[in-house]
């Protein structure tokens, strides 16, 4: 049986934005990492956050969007839950969260949640 993956995806340009609405496979302009089913769930409390803050849902085998105007405050609250945080688990999963904020920023893109 194939392991779940709970994907981060960042479109790199319109291109990519195009590659990841229309959900195939091949797709060179977005930039991807890939969460293991215990390392997104120990994010859950910075998703609960971030749900409260946006208006939004993330959850299991849902696809949500942090928009270009939230991912600051997104990356603000990740940081907060860091600080905070004294498990190695959701320390090591928040590395690769926040690696995929900071791209959605760095080309000013929204950050897709593909759970």
């Amino acid at each position: 049986m194939a392991e779940e993956r709970f994907c981060l995806n960042v479109p790199l340009n319109e291109a990519g934005r195009v590659e990841h609405d229309g959900g195939g496979d091949y797709m060179p302009n977005v930039f991807n990492i890939c969460l293991d089913h215990s390392e997104c769930c120990a994010l859950y409390p910075v998703y609960f956050e971030w749900n409260k803050r946006f208006g939004i849902l993330i959850d299991m085998y849902e696809e949500e969007e942090i928009q270009r105007e939230h991912l600051d405050d997104a990356l603000r609250i990740l940081d907060q839950f860091v600080n905070e945080s004294q498990s190695s688990a959701f320390i090591e999963a928040a590395k690769k969260l926040r690696v995929a904020l900071r791209k959605a920023l760095e080309v000013n893109m929204p950050l897709h949640l593909d759970f």
